[in-house]
């Protein structure tokens, strides 16, 4: 996931599991990775 947002793994754990609240713009960056990761397993909408 680090690879597909550019945001460090460490950081990606702790607004996973609640410790941190990412700024819109980083929010921003992990949902497009995401979406990403999906169009690269063929997942749809």
């Amino acid at each position: 996931m680090e690879n597909l947002t550019g945001i460090n793994q460490k950081q990606l754990w702790q607004y996973a599991n609640g410790y941190k609240v990412p700024r819109k713009e980083t929010a921003e960056k992990i949902e497009n990775g995401l979406k990403r990761f999906a169009q690269r397993l063929g997942c749809k909408k």
